[in-house]
């Protein structure tokens, strides 16, 4: 009897392996899943020993040629102070001939020096910048201090003048609701695929906010803002998106929503483009 493979999730879906070469991230994303495992495992004490980033040594070391794309990064991002790590670890990897995945949430003058960095193997790149909605004060709230939604459309301008391939993942959705506003703008700046996805487990991986006395006791997000997020992605809202948007032809759906619409998982790790 042959034995059922099981779906594959997470970075799996588009990538064989994940490479990174650092531990934290100075954007501070409240739903950050890098960060909550961090804290949970005892790595870190608080949200902001995750935004002050320890790099990883050895990143002159020759990288392999992996059987299929490799996603970089996956846990921290491409920040100025990581530039330099960052195209290190990425010269590394294509020199060994790897097709490369670079998801970001952008910073201009970063894509600017890697894409003139990188020209020579541009054919073994693509782009996905992160993109959670076009709201600059959502954005803002869930991501405080990742760069605004108008630089990130830049980013994919500038990567697509470049001669480069670019996506897009609106993972997480931030503004569910304003998603047939949003979806349309950002498409049309990508040359490949839009990812939609759910925020994922929302109350494990988001800290809520509290406040005494008018003090902020802990830091995260407001309440409100919480079940405001969920309430925009339940079950019943995801099906609506999924049926506005399900003939587009550069749409893609992460394993949350496959989940929730009866899309069946792939089953080879990096398969899902």
């Amino acid at each position: 009897m042959t034995e059922e493979k099981k779906g594959v999730s997470g970075t799996k879906e588009w990538s064989v392996a994940s490479v990174n070469c650092a531990k934290g991230c100075p954007h501070g994303c409240w739903y950050c899943y890098g960060r909550a495992d961090a804290m949970r495992f005892k790595r870190i004490d608080s949200h902001d020993d995750w935004r002050r980033p320890e790099i990883k040594r050895k990143l002159a070391q020759e990288r392999k040629k992996y059987d299929g794309t490799v996603m970089f990064p996956t846990t921290h991002d491409i920040t100025p102070d990581l530039l330099q790590p960052a195209y290190e670890v990425l010269l590394n990897l294509l020199q060994a001939d790897n097709d490369v995945l670079i998801v970001s949430k952008p910073h201009l003058h970063c894509v600017q020096v890697l894409c003139a960095a990188l020209d020579r193997w541009r054919d073994q790149i693509l782009w996905r910048f992160t993109i959670g909605c076009l709201d600059g004060e959502k954005t803002l709230l869930w991501e405080p201090y990742a760069p605004p939604p108008v630089e990130r459309i830049a980013c994919l301008e500038h990567a697509r003048r470049m001669g480069y391939e670019t996506s897009v993942s609106m993972e997480p959705m931030l503004d569910p609701a304003n998603i047939m506003h949003d979806y349309p703008i950002i498409a049309r700046h990508a040359t490949q695929s839009v990812w939609l996805g759910k925020m994922n487990m929302v109350r494990h991986r988001v800290p809520i906010r509290e406040v005494k006395k008018g003090i902020e006791v802990k830091p995260g997000m407001p309440l409100k803002a919480v079940e405001r997020l969920e309430a925009a992605q339940t079950d019943a809202q995801i099906k609506l998106i999924y049926k506005q948007l399900k003939d587009e032809p550069k749409v893609r759906w992460k394993e949350s929503i496959k989940k929730v619409v009866g899309i069946p998982l792939e089953t080879e790790a990096g398969t899902d483009k």
